[in-house]
């Protein structure tokens, strides 16, 4: 059975209390041990997970100094929820 985690940056700030996060910074030391990776984009992210192999999922942001729709443009990008969901499940089933 999967185990549905989310790990995040201790800079972030959460308000929903009922998700349970782990906390890991830098993440690229537990990349390896993810199955799949959902993050907005950015550059660390994109690369660590590229340069890993890892499957990921992208939700660019728009950055007035960081064109992350440019970067993932070649990546499995979401840009609504039911992409998201969509994108999740079938990287899941493989």
């Amino acid at each position: 059975s999967r185990v549905l985690r989310f790990v995040s940056s201790p800079l972030a700030a959460h308000r929903d209390v009922t998700l349970a996060i782990v906390r890991i910074y830098p993440a690229m030391c537990a990349l390896r041990a993810a199955d799949l990776v959902v993050a907005a984009g950015g550059y660390h992210a994109f690369h660590e997970t590229q340069a890993l192999g890892v499957p990921a999922v992208f939700v660019p942001q728009i950055r007035r100094h960081d064109d992350q729709h440019r970067r993932v443009a070649a990546a499995r990008v979401a840009s609504t929820p039911e992409e998201l969901e969509a994108a999740i499940a079938e990287a899941c089933a493989r």
